[in-house]
């Protein structure tokens, strides 16, 4: 199937607008039956597309992780105004808590491991060496466990200075 044939787009458009809607719905896990009645499709035209529910799964929140992430203000100073981006993603993330939980399905870990992709891809293009490469990814990983499981400003505040201290100590 070629991938930039247009109805192939449509397709693969109408799959994730049906899956985003079913999950905005529902919390449960979707099953394919249940996508492919969504989104007006087979189930045949569902795995052309995708090997298994969990591939559309993972895809869709890469793509969400990189729109919000990405729809931060302060995304491109990351390693130089940490107040700034930390209050950005705390604000984005509580906003969106609700969507986000149900699209990882309460899997913590996912959502994390997905951030420190997203956030890493920004700090290397700014060509930083390997060793803050590793302190922002060691920082982007501990702040985002406290904040996630944690939400609260008293935490908001000690993690932004715990980054704080870590970045000027590099």
């Amino acid at each position: 199937m070629n991938k930039n044939d247009l109805r192939f787009k449509k397709t693969e458009i109408a799959i994730k607008e049906a899956y985003m809607t079913l999950k905005e719905n529902s919390a449960k896990p979707i099953k394919v039956t249940e996508l492919c009645e969504k989104a007006m499709i087979n189930k045949t035209t569902f795995y052309a597309h995708y090997e298994t529910i969990e591939t559309l799964k993972k895809q869709i929140c890469q793509e969400y992780t990189s729109k919000l992430l990405n729809s931060c203000a302060h995304i491109n100073e990351l390693l130089t105004n940490t107040k700034a981006i930390v209050n950005d993603i705390y604000v984005l993330f509580n906003k969106n808590e609700k969507i986000i939980l149900r699209l990882y399905e309460n899997d913590i870990n996912a959502l994390v491991n997905d951030v420190e992709k997203e956030l890493l891809k920004i700090v290397s293009v700014s060509n930083v060496s390997e060793d803050t490469e590793f302190a922002v990814k060691f920082c982007i990983g501990g702040a985002l466990r406290l904040l996630i499981l944690n939400p609260n400003n008293e935490h908001l505040d000690k993690t932004i200075k715990l980054i704080e201290r870590f970045i000027e100590s590099l």
